[in-house]
């Protein structure tokens, strides 16, 4: 555990590089900080106790965006961060909650690779939906209506994706 009179940010950068395809973030990741009294000759203080480690993770955005990519990514950095800091001492670091998260983003991942290698998250979106729209049509299921009008949007929505699409 890293020791330190500052409490801990979950999330601090670094440094930033530019790359071909954008930026390397060198990030350091923090948790499970907690204040705890050290007792010295000269008295006790206060200081914060929690576990750390360093990484760096791409980033394909602009540079002025760094920070509220990592605001909205900061969970899922986390949970990486946690997993480099188990292979690298050997010892648990992610809680139940985390490790379920991380079965169901790996879930997710298979799905995706599946369903297309190269489809979007809109594209999986309709494939599921359409095999939805197809299995319910073919055992005489009755849609409701809220299901109805969004498949409705999203066929409209997907045929002028395709338009714009041809268009390029």
């Amino acid at each position: 555990m890293t020791r330190s009179t500052v409490k801990p940010d979950t999330l601090r950068v670094w440094k930033i590089d530019p790359t071909d395809a954008g930026f390397q973030v060198h990030i350091s990741a923090s948790w499970n900080a907690e204040q705890i009294t050290v007792g010295e000759d000269m008295g006790s203080r206060q200081e914060w106790q929690y576990d750390d480690i360093r990484f760096v993770v791409p980033y394909e955005g602009p540079r002025d965006g760094v920070t509220a990519w990592l605001e909205a990514q900061e969970a899922r950095l986390v949970v990486v961060a946690k997993t480099l800091w188990e292979a690298k001492h050997n010892q648990p670091a992610l809680t139940s909650d985390e490790a379920k998260a991380l079965v169901d983003f790996s879930t997710q991942e298979r799905i995706r690779s599946a369903l297309h290698p190269l489809a979007g998250q809109g594209e999986e979106i309709g494939i599921l939906r359409d095999q939805l729209a197809q299995w319910g049509n073919e055992l005489g299921l009755t849609f409701t209506p809220g299901f109805a009008r969004l498949n409705e949007i999203a066929i409209t929505a997907i045929e002028e994706g395709g338009v714009k699409k041809v268009a390029i």
